[in-house]
C-alpha cells in the first residue's frame, strides 16, 4: 500500500523513481496473490457459502465492540471465544442449510433472471417446485468478474447447487465463469453441444475442458432432437444444432433451447447467426414472448431474422 501511494505521489515528479517503486509494488501484489493462492489449496481450509443473515452480523459485531470496549468483558476469554465460535457456527448453518431458500419460489410458475453481466450470457431458469437451470455464465472480459453477479445472484435465492449448466457455444464470454461456478457450488450436470469441444486449440476451451475433467462433474450432449426435465409443468426444448450440425461458426451452432410453460414461450439463442438462425426459423412456430437477442444485439445477430420471431420482449446483454 505504501509503495503504492508513493507511486502516485512521486512517480510524476521523479519518473525514474516512481519507475523503481513501481517495481517494488508490482513486485508486492506478485507475493500477496502468491501466498494467497497457496493457501487455498490445502483441501478444508475454506468454503463457499452465501451470506449469513443480516441480523447474525448484526449480533456479532455488536458484540465485538462490547468485547473491545467493555473491560469487564475481557477477562472472560474462555467464554468469548466459546461464544465466537458457536457463532459462527450457527452463521455457517444458517447460510448452507435450506432455511433460506424457504419463499424463494413461492409463487408458482417459471421464473427467467437474466443476468446483468456485461457483455456476456448468463440466464438463470427455476421453477416452483425448486428445480434450476443456468444458461451460460461468461463474460468479456475477467471470469471472476463473470462469476461475481451470478454468484450474488444464485446467493440471494438461496441457491447452492445448480441441476445443470447449458453452455451454448465455444466463446469465452458464454462460459468463462464456469470454473469459478464449479467451486463454489455443487452441479448436477453440464450441457453443451457436439461441437462444443472441437476447438481444444483454444485455450480459454482447454481450460474449461480440464477443469470439467477435474471436478468430475458429468458432460451430457445435446442436440437438436433432445428435450430436458425441468419439473412436470416446465417443456424444455432444444431447437439446434442438429446432429449433422451446419456449415459454419461456432455461432452457428449455438444450443438454442426453447422454455414454455403456460403458453408462454422463451427463446435462448446464445449467439445464432447463419446459417444455424435460417435452420432455426424455418422450424421455430412463430411468436415467442421473450427472446433474448442473438450475438447480445450486435449487427451480427441479423435483427431482421429476430423481428421474424415476434417477440414481446427482447432482452440484450
Amino acid at each position: 500500500m505504501y509503495t503504492g501511494f508513493a507511486v502516485l505521489i512521486v512517480g510524476p515528479l521523479v519518473p525514474p523513481l516512481g519507475q523503481l517503486l513501481g517495481s517494488v509494488c508490482d513486485a508486492n501484489l506478485w507475493a500477496i496473490e502468491y501466498c494467497i493462492a497457496q493457501g487455498q489449496r490445502p483441501w478444508g481450509n475454506h468454503v463457499w457459502s452465501p451470506p449469513p443473515p443480516w441480523w447474525w452480523v448484526a449480533v456479532f459485531y455488536t458484540v465485538f465492540l462490547a468485547w473491545a470496549f467493555l473491560p469487564q468483558w475481557k477477562s472472560r476469554r474462555f467464554w468469548g471465544m466459546t461464544l465466537l465460535i458457536s457463532w459462527f457456527a450457527a452463521g455457517l448453518f444458517l447460510s448452507t442449510s435450506p432455511l433460506p431458500n424457504l419463499g424463494t419460489n413461492e409463487q408458482a410458475g417459471l421464473r427467467c433472471t437474466f443476468v446483468a453481466v456485461g457483455h456476456g450470457t448468463s440466464v438463470l431458469v427455476e421453477t416452483s417446485d425448486g428445480r434450476n437451470l443456468l444458461y451460460d455464465a461468461g463474460k468479456l472480459g475477467s471470469p471472476v468478474g463473470a462469476a461475481r453477479p451470478i454468484s450474488a445472484l444464485l446467493w440471494s435465492r438461496g441457491i447452492t447447487r445448480l441441476d445443470s449448466i447449458v453452455i451454448s457455444h465455444a466463446d469465452a464470454d458464454h462460459f468463462n465463469a464456469v470454473p469459478d461456478l464449479l467451486q463454489r457450488y455443487q452441479v448436477g450436470e453440464i450441457l453443451v453441444s457436439p461441437f462444443m469441444f472441437e476447438r481444444l486449440d483454444q485455450p480459454a476451451v482447454r481450460t474449461l475442458k480440464d477443469v470439467i475433467d477435474k471436478s468430475q462433474v458429468p458432460v451430457r450432449t445435446i442436440t437438436s432432437s433432445d428435450r430436458l426435465q425441468l419439473g412436470d409443468d416446465v417443456d424444455v426444448e432444444i431447437l439446434h444444432p442438429t446432429p449433422q450440425g451446419v456449415i459454419g461458426s461456432d455461432n452457428a451452432h449455438s444450443l438454442v433451447v426453447l422454455l414454455q410453460y403456460a403458453g408462454r414461450k422463451v427463446l435462448l439463442p446464445g449467439d445464432l447467426e447463419s446459417p444455424g438462425l435460417d435452420h432455426v426459423l424455418a422450424e421455430l412456430p412463430i411468436d415467442c414472448d421473450i427472446v433474448m437477442t442473438p450475438h447480445h444485439g450486435s449487427k451480427r445477430s441479423d435483427p431482421r431474422g429476430t423481428v421474424r420471431l415476434e417477440p414481446h420482449t427482447e432482452s440484450n446483454s
